[in-house]
Formats: structure tokens, C-alpha cells, sequence
């Protein structure tokens, strides 16, 4: 299985130095390892942006998804690791870089969900 389409995501969480990590906004997978989006809101601690975000994904051996997002004027990419639900229109994993304990939640938006391999 593979991420296709529009998908609402909503990260949370305890970054390891400036307190609560969020973030929320609507991300592009465009079904063959490339994301995008604009109008993702969040922040660290008492820092808060809209910007615009882009990265890659990758399906892993064992059908989890390898997510990295760059968030527009952040040096370091945000990393996570997914699992897709059965019905495939929701994922949920966690933050890996070690920057925050954080959840992800997605939520596919419109269309079909999903593009089998």
C-alpha cells in the first residue's frame, strides 16, 4: 500500500527542548514517494508559523511508511514512521528524528485513499 491524495495530519507532542510540539495541516502524497503542502500551521513552545512543506515517503518492508517532511526555513526535516488502517483513509505513528515525542495522525481528505502496489 502506498499514500495517494490529500490527507489532514495533526502532530503533537513534547519536543526535547522548547516544550510542546504541534502541528496541522493538509498534505499532498502524490502516490510515488513525494509530498507537499502549504498552509501547515504550528510550532514549538511559544514559536508558532504558517508555511509551506515538502518531503518524501517510502513504503517499508514490513508496510509501514517512512515519512520525511521539511518544513519551509527549518534546517532539520521532521521524520516519521506510519501504519495505514485497514480501510485506508487514516494512518497514525511517530515522530523518529529525536527531536520530540510526538504522534502523527492522518486522515485522507478527498478521493480514493489509497493506490495499491
Amino acid at each position: 500500500m502506498n499514500l495517494r491524495g490529500n490527507y489532514g495530519i495533526v502532530v503533537g507532542g513534547t519536543a526535547k527542548r522548547l516544550g510542546r510540539e504541534y502541528l496541522s495541516g493538509s498534505v499532498y502524497f502524490d502516490g510515488v514517494g513525494g509530498l507537499s503542502g502549504a498552509n501547515v500551521n504550528g510550532g514549538l513552545g511559544q514559536q508558532y508559523v504558517n508555511t509551506s512543506v515538502a518531503g518524501s515517503y517510502a513504503v517499508n518492508s514490513n508496510n509501514t511508511i517512512s515519512i520525511t517532511m521539511n518544513l519551509a526555513g527549518q534546517s532539520t526535516p521532521q521524520t516519521f514512521v506510519v501504519a495505514v488502517s485497514e480501510s485506508g483513509d487514516e494512518a497514525a505513528g511517530i515522530e523518529t528524528d529525536g527531536t520530540a515525542i510526538a504522534t502523527i495522525d492522518m486522515q485522507n481528505r478527498f478521493g480514493p485513499p489509497l493506490l495499491r502496489l
